[in-house]
C-alpha cells in the first residue's frame, strides 16, 4: 500500500507536470485547486454531520483530509518534475549532464514520494486524528453530554487516542449516547 500511494503521488505530479508545461500551467493549477476545494468541503460537510451522524462523518472528514494533503504533495512532486524538465533543456549542456539532471529529478521525485509514505505511517496519530478530534469537540463543546456519561467520556477522554479505528470506536459510542439523550424523557 505504501509503494502504491508513493507511485500515485508521483504519477499525478508527473501528469500535473505535463498539463502544466503542454496545456497550460493554469489549468495544473486550477486542477490542482479543485482537489484542494474539494477536499476543504468533503471536509467541511464531515463536521456539518457530525451531529446527526457521527459514524458517516468519520469517512467524510478522512476524506476530506487525505484529499487535500494528497493534493499538495502532488503539487510538490510537480514542482520537482518540471524544474528537472527545465534545467534538462539547457542546450549547453552535455547530454550527460542532461542525464543527470533527469535522474536528480526522478530520484528527488522518489524523496518526495517516500516523505508522503513515511507522514501517511504517523497520519492517524498526527495531523488526520488532531483535526478530526477538533472537529468532533468543536461541534459538541460542552454539551450535550452529561460529566462522567459515556458520550462524554468518548468524546473528552484523553486516555485513548483518535486513531482510525479508535475514532470509529468513539463515533459509535457518541452515536449511542446520542440516541439515549433523545430516548430519554
Amino acid at each position: 500500500m505504501n509503494a502504491v500511494l508513493a507511485l500515485a503521488v508521483g504519477l499525478i505530479g508527473a501528469v500535473l507536470a505535463w498539463v502544466a508545461l503542454y496545456v497550460h500551467w493554469v489549468v495544473a493549477v486550477a486542477v490542482l485547486v479543485i482537489f484542494v476545494i474539494l477536499g476543504v468541503a468533503l471536509f467541511m460537510h464531515g463536521k456539518s454531520t457530525i451531529r446527526i451522524s457521527p459514524q458517516e462523518s468519520v469517512g467524510w472528514l478522512e476524506s476530506g483530509l487525505a484529499l487535500s494533503y494528497g493534493a499538495v504533495a502532488s503539487a510538490g512532486a510537480c514542482v520537482v518534475v518540471i524544474l528537472g524538465i527545465l534545467l534538462a533543456e539547457r542546450s549547453d549542456w552535455s547530454a550527460q549532464a542532461n542525464a543527470i539532471i533527469g535522474a536528480f529529478s526522478g530520484a528527488f521525485t522518489t524523496f518526495i514520494g517516500a516523505l508522503v509514505v513515511d507522514k501517511a505511517k504517523t497520519a492517524d496519530a498526527d495531523w488526520m486524528s488532531a483535526s478530526i478530534k477538533k472537529a468532533f469537540q468543536e461541534t459538541f463543546g460542552e454539551g450535550p453530554f452529561e460529566k462522567g456519561s459515556d458520550g462524554e467520556y468518548a468524546l473528552n477522554n484523553i486516555s485513548g487516542d483518535w486513531g482510525r479505528a479508535d475514532r470509529r470506536q468513539r463515533a459509535e459510542e457518541i452515536t449511542a449516547a446520542l440516541t439515549d439523550l433523545a430516548d430519554s424523557p
